[in-house]
């Protein structure tokens, strides 16, 4: 019992040092994605092209760089895109604005999307690190304000392509 309860401890410390950004699992139904659709910006606008989704949108905000982090409901083909703005915020090396929006889409022929439809919008501030990687960007969060929920650590999103 003291053994499980030191292993149980220990994966929790573990897993607080990644930026979650889902859960896999039985209860969250959702995982790591397989062949997702393809995001594209030109002139503000994003287009996101799959098996059988086609469709463009005005983007929430301007911004130079968009960054994003896919999850996916398993069984369907359901992606939840989240996307993100970072810009170094005042003087300080550390510290940075950010902000979030959750885009879901269905890549299915049974649900065929429509339109596009940005929602959850969070706009924050948090203290850290952001450095580039090829393709993206890696973030270390060690302290934020106007927390988007489910996120924290560190981790890579990548650059939505121009």
């Amino acid at each position: 019992m003291r053994t499980m309860l030191i292993v149980i401890l220990l994966l929790g410390t573990l897993s607080q040092a990644k930026i979650c950004f889902c859960q896999c699992g039985e209860d969250a139904k959702l995982c790591q994605c397989d062949d997702p659709p393809k995001l594209s910006i030109n002139s503000g606008i994003i287009t996101v092209s799959g098996q059988t989704i086609h469709l463009s949108g005005k983007l929430p905000a301007k911004m130079d760089h968009w960054f994003y982090a896919i999850t996916c409901h398993t069984g369907s083909r359901l992606f939840d895109f989240s996307l993100w703005t970072i810009a170094k915020f005042g003087d300080s090396d550390n510290f940075y604005s950010a902000g979030s929006w959750n885009l879901q889409v269905s890549d299915s022929k049974d649900r065929p999307e429509v339109v596009l439809n940005f929602n959850r919008e969070n706009n924050f501030y948090f203290w850290g690190n952001v450095t580039n990687t090829p393709g993206g960007r890696r973030i270390r969060v060690d302290n934020i304000v106007g927390f988007p929920l489910g996120i924290h650590g560190d981790g890579i999103l990548r650059e939505v392509p121009h």
